[in-house]
């Protein structure tokens, strides 16, 4: 019996120590029932319910813990307290409140995120279809959708299901598409001066790319002023650069058009997440907003690379005539 209490006590100090603390898994009423949830309906090891141990349900199929569900439940029952009174709602453990919807914690950004996953595959089997294999840069627009695949992917995974790991994964898989923006841009810009030198970038990247994913990874807790300020600059960089470099090409490669369009608005609907509102019928926020938005410009990027693929690949007929030509004269 001690060893019983003693290893919930354990277990009831881990989930109430303040980690990202915030108004709502500080108050009292809230401590209290997330206690008396977790010593009523928990066993020792904070992950098995006492009771329903057979029975089947979507919170089980995503694995959430005991005194995961306690916390859900006593969250719902502040926020109940707060809007009888006619309070404003509060945050607990730095988020908002979400409602699950079929076991997924945010289905919202869940279901925004699977769609831009789906999109970028749609605009990668476009891209196949339509661009020859032999056009300068079909490989890099390639690596360009296979990185954004895999980011939007466990960004589906963290939204459905918030862990230590698949936070990681998400924030890893969202620097990279950062990263990889601005790798396209550079290796676009850099094109003229050989494989070697587009060999040497892509090293630096992946090197660079691999020591801040060791960062976050091996810190106690993710920077994320640190990590924000990061993404930040190198998103500065890339648009900078790349609306600099359209401007300059703008008469003799007209379909830059596409790629300032989505650079701008991809710029502008990033100021979503400066919005720190509660979520709209507790399920819309504004970070799935974000997510839904940038759904509606992944394919002005791609029908940017498929022209510029074509474009390339002209010039390089071209030039591959003048030296025939040269040579014969």
């Amino acid at each position: 019996m001690y060893v019983e209490f003693l290893s919930k006590y354990i277990l009831l100090f881990q989930v109430l120590k303040i980690v990202d603390a915030s108004l709502g898994d500080q108050l009292e009423s809230y401590r209290v029932c997330l206690y008396d949830c977790v010593n009523k309906d928990c066993d020792t090891d904070g992950y098995s319910n006492l009771k329903n141990e057979d029975y089947f349900s979507l919170s089980s199929f995503f694995k959430w813990p005991c005194f995961g569900e306690c916390k859900y439940i006593c969250m719902w029952d502040t926020v109940n307290e707060f809007e009888n009174a006619g309070m404003s709602i509060p945050q607990f453990y730095g988020k908002w409140p979400f409602v699950r919807y079929l076991g997924l914690q945010e289905p919202a950004s869940t279901v925004f995120s699977l769609i831009n996953l789906i999109l970028h595959l749609k605009w990668l089997r476009k891209f196949r279809t339509k661009v020859p294999n032999d056009c300068p840069l079909y490989g890099l627009w390639h690596i360009f959708a296979i990185v954004c695949v895999h980011a939007w992917f466990w960004s589906v995974v963290f939204h459905a299901r918030d862990t230590s790991l698949t936070e990681f994964m998400d924030y890893a898989g969202a620097f990279s598409i950062v990263l990889v923006h601005c790798y396209v841009m550079v290796i676009r810009l850099t094109l003229k001066f050989g494989r070697f030198c587009c060999m040497l970038i892509s090293l630096l990247f992946l090197m660079f790319y691999i020591k801040h994913a060791l960062y976050l990874y091996w810190a106690s807790r993710i920077d994320y002023k640190y990590n924000m300020s990061l993404n930040l600059s190198i998103a500065i960089f890339t648009i900078t650069t790349w609306l600099i470099w359209a401007y300059w090409n703008r008469s003799n490669q007209p379909y830059v058009t596409n790629c300032v369009i989505y650079v701008i608005l991809t710029s502008l609907v990033a100021l979503l997440e400066i919005i720190d509102r509660p979520p709209l019928f507790y399920i819309f926020d504004s970070h799935s907003i974000w997510h839904f938005s940038t759904t509606f410009l992944i394919g002005t990027f791609y029908k940017f690379a498929m022209s510029d693929c074509y474009y390339l690949r002209q010039k390089k007929i071209e030039e591959t005539q003048f030296q025939i030509i040269k040579k014969l004269l």
